[in-house]
């Protein structure tokens, strides 16, 4: 995480200087993409994005425990920074799928390139109360943050992930 560091006189003309860390997440830099299935599935498949992928598990916070997956979907969000898909692209009863594009893409990069793909499995019978997010991008280290600030939102503060992180 970046610096910020403030450099500043008092009235008595004393020098101060202050630093702390900004809280920036990748999600800021994140626009929700619309994308056909088969656009979704395309890119899901492509070896770029499989050798990128991050995964983890855990319980989901009590307040999202029983409650329609709609609400589900507005936290695993991000406000706005993902799109969620509404045409089947996954077929599971329980499942999300999010699509989004790095917005401060470098020139000359193909905007599929910048794509970040979210799936997200809302546990049901003996796995009831668990999730497992998904994310594939060409870039592991952006499937590695965006994957822990989804899971941030869907799990309880403080309460560590319960089925592991995994990264390929």
């Amino acid at each position: 995480m970046p610096w910020l560091r403030v450099a500043f006189l008092l009235p008595d003309s004393s020098p101060r200087r202050v630093q702390t860390r900004l809280p920036v997440t990748l999600a800021k830099f994140l626009a929700g993409r619309e994308l056909s299935s088969q656009e979704f599935f395309a890119l899901w498949r492509r070896s770029s994005f499989a050798l990128g992928e991050a995964s983890c598990t855990a319980q989901l916070a009590a307040r999202l425990r029983g409650v329609p997956l709609a609400q589900v979907a507005r936290c695993a969000a991000l406000g706005g920074a993902l799109r969620l898909h509404h045409d089947n692209v996954d077929a599971g009863p329980c499942s999300l799928a999010f699509a989004s594009q790095i917005a401060a893409a470098g020139e000359g990069a193909s905007p599929l390139e910048d794509a970040c793909l979210v799936r997200v499995e809302v546990g049901s019978g003996r796995h009831a109360g668990s999730a497992r997010v998904a994310v594939r991008s060409a870039d592991h280290t952006a499937a590695r943050a965006l994957c822990d600030a989804v899971l941030g939102q869907l799990v309880e503060a403080g309460v560590p992930a319960g089925g592991g992180c995994e990264g390929r």
